[in-house]
């Protein structure tokens, strides 16, 4: 099925303002409002698709002759969906054990920060805890109700207590990727989801700069050629493990003012992952889209580097250009004051 969303109806999206605007909470109309749009568009996308098939299957069906060509093409059409739907099936069973595999690794890691006797815990971070926190205001984000900080903050102290961000010296990797990823969104940036090939992986895990060293390297290196010596656009990226051997990214370019950008960025990160293994699947090889929810974007991307860890041991994970780490930095006072968040000693 084709990734791109067709045009909604504008008497659709109408209607969905018009159920919508009998609720009085700001808060809730935004939630509704994007499950309503996604829904509606969800199935836009899937009757599109159903005409691309029979279109393309009349067509077929009437070159060879075939006795009835609507039929067959509705034929068609009926196993495409009974194979979209097994596939949606699988995708879920795999979701479901990834996110079981996930709390699992979440749950030792917390139990080891908290048996840790290597710091003073009223002036330790717990790294657990801040990734937590990035996922609540990631998801209140997501569901439009970032805004409700009643809702926000129960939500947070259900979860973790007391909580309070801390100063740019005590933040960990899951703040310091949520810095980035807000201000490379204010800055206009695409998403990377880049699968490396077989072979990259295999130089990036024996580089003695480790994995996101050598990928920050080749993803610089591509976009210089690009845009040009010295005016490759800052990003960040966070390695996600499939196996021991095997990797993706996830993370953020920014984008140049300028025609083509996009799909500049497009191919030259495809080019820093190597030519896909298969051919036939190389556009799924860097899947761009606007960063329009920069915190939930930054949880996602972190949301798995307990497994990474494990898998890779002392490995970094995560990479960024000295550029957008200077301009985080710069911002981080501004965006933790805006944030919502409890009071406790220490920080």
């Amino acid at each position: 099925m084709s990734t791109k969303n067709v045009p909604l109806d504008p008497r659709e999206v109408a209607e969905i303002e018009d159920m919508i605007s009998e609720l009085t909470d700001p808060a809730l109309q935004q939630q509704w409002r994007a499950k309503l749009l996604k829904k509606a568009q969800s199935e836009a996308n899937a009757a599109a698709e159903d005409r691309r098939i029979f279109r393309a299957a009349l067509e077929q069906a009437r070159s060879e002759g075939h006795p009835d060509p609507e039929d067959f093409a509705a034929g068609r059409v009926q196993v495409a969906r009974l194979q979209a739907l097994h596939e949606k099936r699988v995708r879920a069973i795999f979701k479901r054990a990834e996110r079981a595999s996930r709390r699992r690794y979440d749950k030792v890691e917390a139990v080891l920060e908290r048996a840790s006797r290597t710091a003073n815990p009223t002036q330790r971070r717990f790294p657990q805890d801040d990734r937590r926190y990035l996922e609540i205001v990631g998801e209140a984000e997501k569901g439009g109700y970032l805004d409700d900080r009643p809702l926000v903050l129960s939500k947070l102290e259900k979860a973790l207590g007391l909580y309070r961000l801390p100063h740019w010296e005590k933040t960990t990797i899951s703040l310091k990727v949520m810095a980035m990823s807000v201000v490379s969104a204010k800055e206009g940036a695409q998403t990377i989801n880049l699968r490396p090939n077989k072979e990259t992986c295999s130089k990036a895990l024996k580089s003695s700069r480790g994995p996101a060293g050598y990928m920050q390297d080749m993803i610089r290196k591509a976009l210089e050629r690009a845009f040009g010596k010295g005016r490759a656009p800052d990003f960040w990226f966070v390695i996600e493990t499939d196996s021991e051997t095997r990797f993706h990214l996830h993370g953020a370019v920014e984008t140049p003012n300028q025609p083509d950008a996009v799909a500049m960025i497009d191919a030259a990160l495809r080019a820093a992952g190597g030519t896909w293994d298969d051919p036939k699947g190389q556009h799924h090889q860097q899947l761009t889209k606007g960063v329009d929810d920069p915190l939930w974007w930054a949880f996602y991307a972190v949301k798995t580097m307990n497994i990474g860890k494990r898998r890779l041991g002392d490995a970094k994970l995560f990479a960024s250009t000295a550029g957008l780490r200077s301009r985080a930095r710069a911002g981080w006072d501004d965006l933790r004051a805006a944030l919502p968040q409890s009071e406790r000693r220490g920080s």
